[in-house]
């Protein structure tokens, strides 16, 4: 399930990309005429092979527009909640998370 602050429409942009490019390491291929495009060539327009129907869509740089589907990911995903593991800790009076920054003082009554 996608985090809750993702647009639907960046699901459905980089569905509607993936029909037409696969990235493949360091290259993006066409899905029909599977011509590759290196990540260091973006600069150039892309050539589709001679009859390929993705050469009508006008696609030169897949490159460039994958990264701007990915800047509409949202920046920081939500931390992950867990149980704390307390373990006591050298230097501390009380117990810490092995896992994150809580801590808790040992309390004197």
């Amino acid at each position: 399930m996608p985090p809750q602050n993702v647009p639907v429409n960046v699901d459905h942009t980089l569905l509607a990309f993936s029909n037409r490019w696969r990235l493949d390491g360091d290259y993006i291929r066409c899905v029909h005429c599977m011509r590759p495009c290196l990540a260091s060539c973006a600069a150039l327009p892309f050539e589709h092979r001679e009859g390929c129907p993705n050469a009508s869509a006008g696609d030169q740089h897949p490159w460039y527009e994958l990264a701007v589907l990915l800047t509409k990911l949202p920046e920081h995903l939500p931390p992950k909640k867990h149980r704390h593991t307390l373990v006591y800790a050298l230097g501390f009076d009380g117990v810490v998370c092995s896992h994150c920054d809580y801590k808790q003082p040992t309390v004197r009554g």
